[in-house]
């Protein structure tokens, strides 16, 4: 019998109302997370983290440690000089200081990052790497990120131009040997994307083993064989190729924002946007708790497949 690992995270009050999270973990030894609140004299700010380790959990267990103090004390260095597009430009140099920190021994491993950063009314999503964040506002479920995978095309186009390849293994379909790679990014995308990722609603991650010819596609698309990520901290042998620069987007916060949901990669490939903020308007209509409405939703992807690596952070933010 499985078992969730429930988290009160968060409860507290600011200008908008009560902001409350709840987290839960399943069989995630390689995903650590972060949330925190932090009040100063000049303002109040909230921190959510979710650290998916690949390969191993040294990277995330590095992660887990070290990156929100980073940030704190490079975001002092920013209120001291009065820099610009403050929080855009903290967190990018956080990354870059916090990748520079790795011991070189992480070559070959690393970890995607994830956060939700609420300061001055504002959230910014800020991700570098594959797990991902949806938004409710005004009853109507928004994507706030997208994943960092060899096969997105400006993803592959980087990779080309920095002198990588993007690549998959196949198999023969009749005897199951496993045969050389095929470089992906020696073919045209469309077709590729039609092959690999059909789906029936945009955002819904693809299943594992599509047919290409008279193959079978085996496992993820890689950077130079190795890696299915093509943004993250860690990774140094893949330096220029698997890149520590996260993509960052800012929402206004007002009374039509309703809850941000954040996950880990294995979750979003059994549950769509579309859903996820479904199941979680049906709960809170029922007048479920946080942790329930939480609960439930972790429960959806475990009952439609997902083994191990799920968290999940749920943000009520009215």
């Amino acid at each position: 019998m499985f078992k969730l690992l429930m988290i009160l995270i968060l409860v507290s009050s600011n200008a908008l109302g009560e902001i409350t999270a709840y987290g839960c973990q399943y069989n995630a030894k390689n995903i650590k997370h972060a949330c925190l609140k932090e009040e100063s004299k000049k303002y109040t700010d909230y921190f959510f983290a979710i650290y998916d380790g690949h390969e191993t959990a040294n990277v995330s267990d590095y992660l887990e440690s070290n990156f929100y103090s980073s940030f704190k004390r490079i975001q002092s260095l920013y209120e001291a000089t009065k820099v610009k597009s403050f929080v855009s430009s903290l967190f990018i140099n956080c990354f870059a200081k916090t990748y520079e920190s790795l011991d070189e021994k992480y070559r070959n491993e690393g970890s995607s990052v994830l956060v939700a950063y609420i300061f001055n009314n504002y959230i910014y999503i800020v991700n570098c790497g594959d797990s991902r964040a949806a938004i409710c506002i005004k009853g109507q479920p928004y994507n706030l990120n997208a994943e960092h995978v060899p096969l997105r095309k400006d993803e592959m186009e980087r990779i080309q131009i920095a002198g990588g390849r993007v690549s998959i293994q196949y198999k023969n379909k009749t005897n199951n040997a496993l045969v050389n790679n095929i470089h992906l990014s020696d073919h045209n995308y469309i077709d590729l994307a039609k092959i690999l990722y059909p789906t029936e609603e945009t955002d819904i991650f693809h299943k594992y083993c599509k047919y290409f010819e008279n193959f079978e596609v085996y496992g993820e698309p890689l950077v130079n064989r190795q890696c299915i990520l093509t943004r993250a901290i860690g990774y140094k042998s893949l330096k220029n190729l698997v890149i520590p620069i996260p993509e960052i987007k800012k929402i206004a916060l007002d009374e039509n924002v309703e809850f941000v949901i954040m996950a880990s990669s294995w979750f979003w490939k059994f549950i769509s946007t579309i859903q996820a903020v479904e199941i979680i308007k049906n709960c809170f209509l029922a007048n479920k708790s946080l942790q329930d409405a939480t609960r439930e939703l972790a429960y959806s992807a475990i009952n439609k497949g997902a083994k191990d690596n799920i968290t999940v952070i749920l943000i009520k933010l009215k």
